[in-house]
């Protein structure tokens, strides 16, 4: 079957049935849709980690200390930065998700905890600080 019979197939059934035109239709934008997202879907997960990194820096606690909120900083950055360009671990973004959205109030233990989950989502250890380049 040829390229121009499929295509005069396709205007045949278009013509004597309104209903499958648009079925086809649809069924044409939903296969372009499945074929485009792969390539923006890391995208579309970094720009949730984002929007998670303002709701938590709006609801940081007055007590954090300066270190602990460049810690928290790095640790975001690496997050979205990971999520991006590479294979994120997907358990600790499930957990930073239900930190984040699970309507805790974020404490200085909290923001330690989310720390060490951002910085697994990355593939780093628990450890390391700002200063000292071990992002």
């Amino acid at each position: 079957m040829s390229a121009g019979s499929v295509v005069e197939t396709v205007a045949a059934v278009a013509r004597s049935s309104p209903a499958l035109s648009g079925c086809a239709v649809l069924l044409l934008l939903l296969g372009l849709a499945a074929l485009v997202f792969p390539f923006f879907a890391d995208d579309l997960l970094a720009g949730v980690v984002v929007s998670w990194q303002e709701e938590v820096e709006a609801a940081l606690p007055a007590d954090l200390t300066e270190d602990e909120r460049t810690a928290l900083a790095w640790a975001f950055e690496d997050a979205i930065y990971t999520v991006r360009t590479g294979d994120p671990d997907q358990e600790a973004l499930a957990r930073v998700r239900e930190r984040v959205k699970g309507g805790a109030d974020l404490d200085r233990r909290g923001v330690v905890e989310l720390t060490r989950d951002l910085r697994a989502v990355a593939g780093r250890p628990a450890g390391g600080d700002a200063e000292s380049g071990d992002r």
